[in-house]
């Protein structure tokens, strides 16, 4: 019976690789894949310095096997740290100017929702829903549940954060050139709502 597991690898860097060094890292890892039955990979996160792969293994011994055969380090026991900017409320340049007031209403409700969500009263409920709206597997949400961050807190951790998922995409060629992060933040609904989750505040004004 196949198993779904959730590998965590600390890689330094590997966050500004180039797209053709990821191309480089994915193709040494289809080829140790291509010697171990049983084992399928099935999706990739990288960070500034680690990567985050789920697999279908029939056991713990097939994916101690593919980083032995790849290279990668699998680091077994290791905190998934998830990224902040899940957290965010992403909306046009065209629709926060055309619609202040709906933009507003939008941060109260997902504030609400965040609150909702951190409640351990609500956790299965909210993992339920989850799933079966991204229709995701369930037991792979409630293994790395805990680990997410719902915080909608603009601070350094946020601009580091977005600063390295910039660095990621400029390295895969998904984006042609970067911007400051601050500089299409929009923190004045939030901090009309709750002052004191803005620590920095962004530069975008509607």
């Amino acid at each position: 019976m196949m198993k779904k597991y959730l590998i965590e690898r600390e890689i330094p860097g590997v966050g500004g690789f180039t797209a053709e060094q990821l191309k480089g890292a994915a193709a040494t890892s289809n080829e140790a894949l291509a010697k171990i039955p049983g084992v399928q990979w099935q999706e990739s996160y990288v960070t500034g310095d680690k990567t985050f792969c789920i697999y279908l293994a029939e056991n713990e011994d097939a994916i101690r096997e593919h980083s032995r055969l790849s290279g990668f380090p699998a680091n077994k026991g290791a905190k998934v740290q998830v990224s902040y900017t899940r957290s965010l409320f992403v909306a046009s340049q065209d629709f926060v100017k055309k619609n202040p007031v709906a933009t507003r209403k939008m941060v109260e409700v997902l504030l609400r929702g965040q609150k909702y969500m951190t409640d351990p009263k609500n956790r299965d409920e909210v993992i339920t829903l989850f799933c079966e709206q991204s229709k995701q597997d369930k037991t792979l949400a409630q293994a790395i549940w805990n680990d997410y961050t719902f915080d909608p807190v603009f601070d350094d951790a946020y601009v580091k954060d977005m600063d390295q998922m910039t660095a990621y995409l400029l390295a895969s060629g998904r984006i042609k050139s970067a911007k400051s992060v601050l500089d299409y933040t929009y923190t004045a609904p939030l901090a009309a709502i709750e002052p004191g989750l803005v620590k920095v505040p962004g530069k975008f004004k509607a």
